[in-house]
């Protein structure tokens, strides 16, 4: 018999581990979405994403609140899974002010999976998988279909005429645009995305550009790597009236050279934007509250130029990196020039709980001091903190030259011109801190019409209670499990009996020992 040691082990405590953690199903909120919806007209405004005073601002002039990982919420759909970031569901959020949605998108052929109106076999070279919304893996935990979120999505934004949602989609598969673009379409969200247009002294690949807020499929707009030159990022106001209000972002695209295929796919979907061609993200992978920085972590080995937004940075981007991850004035400067060059900042605001090596999870406990909109010295860790200090590490003088030509009259938060302030903010369990009111102070505006999450019933407030102690309970349990195991493989590999353990040594009929 071969040696036990502690890598045979690790296979058996991880597979005891993912057995115990409870087996989400798909979310309630889903439903089937009629694949041609029509696009409603806009209504007039004067309320703007909870304000009026964000109707005249740029769209990178703004603070928005993201929920990481925000399909995969820990409540009694997912019996309270400790996997979970957040405890409601994406539409819940929506209208409590989140105006980011980020979730990890896998290209699954799960048995579950496969549906005959999906069509989407074809689109990802024939295997039958479809997009479907896993964390970390679809065995871990599924939130369903990508393409029935999406048409949440479009639920909700059919009845919030006054809204600018972005969507910020992690393509762990790295499937083609493509793939993405007949989701986006059959869920009916292709109308709403923005495409972005250029300044005057740009060039592109295009034969034209489209002005800011074209939404036409089928235009030879320029966006993401497509072009060259300062992404004119127009105002909210701006973006509800052409009722182009769903930004998107994918991390990461091939690049559109890669293929014909992209190039064509990248004319016929503009509105899915290669996250790296447009924003850099600080750090996320954080286990101390203290480790917080303002550092550019992604896209790592990128130069960055103020003429243009295109870089050398390739779609590998999405690796996690800590290449960048550090405080030092070189790597600071490195955000100061991804401002510069128009890049959107974006801060990674959470925490995670390592029980292993290879096993994270999201941290609960502390959540409202994570997520606290103090911007005290004291209060390390605080959101609001984070945000301030960013702000004063980037600085006036790096301010994108996009916003700058976009906005040139409007004012950014606090009514300082020129804010280097993060555009996207991204915690898990957003309603805790409260998260929202850090995201106010930045923009400085007092947000108004947001809907109270429900409160949740007795049984969810006691599993939630009861999973406080989940997580250490199930390494205990495996490390006991993984005891067991070598303790029988022990005994019967030094015994000499078949039957029972405890008659070793005694005198039985032939046939009871082991040859």
């Amino acid at each position: 018999m071969a040696k036990l040691t502690v890598h045979t082990l690790l296979p058996l405590l991880c597979l005891t581990l993912v057995l115990a953690t409870p087996n989400p199903t798909p979310q309630a909120e889903i439903t089937t979405i009629s694949s041609s919806p029509s696009t409603p007209s806009p209504t007039p405004s004067t309320i703007c994403n909870n304000s009026p005073d964000l109707c005249t601002r740029a769209y990178n002039n703004i603070t928005h609140l993201g929920a990481h990982d925000s399909p995969f919420v820990r409540d009694p759909s997912t019996g309270n899974s400790v996997a979970g970031n957040q405890y409601y569901n994406a539409t819940v959020a929506l209208s409590a002010g989140v105006r980011l949605l980020q979730a990890q998108v896998h290209f699954s052929n799960h048995s579950s999976s496969s549906s005959s109106s999906s069509g989407e076999g074809a689109g990802g070279g024939g295997d039958g998988g479809v997009l479907r919304l896993c964390h970390t893996d679809c065995r871990l935990m599924d939130a369903g279909r990508l393409e029935d979120w999406l048409g949440t999505i479009r639920v909700w934004l059919e009845g919030n005429g006054n809204e600018v949602v972005t969507l910020l989609l992690v393509n762990s598969d790295d499937r083609g645009r493509g793939v993405f673009g007949e989701v986006f379409e059959r869920a009916g969200l292709g109308g709403y995305g923005f495409v972005p247009g250029l300044t005057s002294n740009s060039t592109s690949n295009s034969t034209s550009t489209s002005s800011a807020g074209s939404n036409s499929s089928g235009s030879n707009s320029s966006a993401g790597s497509n072009s060259t030159g300062t992404i004119v990022w127009p105002t909210l106001q701006t973006l509800i009236t052409a009722n182009t209000r769903l930004v998107v972002f994918i991390a990461s695209l091939p690049a559109v050279s890669s293929s014909a295929q992209e190039t064509a796919d990248s004319q016929t979907y503009p509105y899915l934007l290669n996250e790296f061609d447009h924003v850099f993200e600080t750090a996320y992978n954080i286990t101390d509250p203290s480790a917080f920085n303002c550092a550019l972590d992604r896209p790592a080995n990128t130069t960055f130029s103020s003429s243009s937004t295109s870089s050398s940075s390739s779609s590998s981007s999405s690796t996690s990196s800590t290449s960048n991850s550090g405080t030092d004035n070189k790597e600071g400067t490195l955000a100061q020039q991804a401002l510069a060059a128009g890049r959107l900042p974006l801060l990674n605001h959470f925490v995670y709980l390592q029980l292993t090596p290879d096993i994270w999870i999201p941290s609960a406990s502390g959540v409202n001091a994570t997520n606290s909109p103090s911007e005290a010295d004291g209060d390390v860790g605080a959101l609001g903190r984070h945000i301030k200090s960013c702000r004063q590490e980037w600085g006036a003088s790096s301010s994108s030259s996009a916003s700058s030509s976009s906005s040139s009259s409007s004012s950014t938060g606090n009514g300082t011109e020129g804010d280097s302030k993060p555009v996207f903010v991204l915690v898990d369990f957003y309603n805790h801190g409260p998260a929202i009111e850090a995201v106010d102070r930045a923009n400085g505006v007092v947000g108004i019409g947001r809907a109270k999450e429900p409160v949740p019933s007795s049984s969810s407030s006691s599993g939630e209670q009861w999973n406080q102690n989940q997580a250490w309970a199930i390494i205990v349990a495996s490390v006991l499990s993984a005891v067991s195991l070598v303790m029988v493989w022990y005994i019967f590999r030094n015994s000499r009996c078949w039957v029972c353990w405890g008659c070793c040594g005694q005198s039985h009929p032939e046939g009871y020992y082991r040859n």
